[in-house]
């Protein structure tokens, strides 16, 4: 998406942008992917928190690439 100029201002319903997003630290984040992962465990879906917390930092460098 980037690739084809996607806008990167838009704000989702919180207001945020994917950039101010992924910017929040991990951390702080953690306890909505724990909460998702309680949600959709018993449907055998699981949350890879590892791969999340490592490949944050990974897109907020996409995002502000030009």
């Amino acid at each position: 998406m980037l690739a084809a100029s996607a806008d990167r201002s838009i704000r989702n319903k919180a207001g945020s942008t994917a950039l101010e997003s992924v910017l929040v630290p991990f951390e702080i984040v953690k306890p909505i992917y724990d909460y998702m992962q309680k949600i959709y465990e018993p449907l055998g879906l699981t949350i890879n928190q590892e791969r999340i917390q490592k490949t944050r930092p990974e897109i907020a460098k996409l995002l502000t690439e030009e």
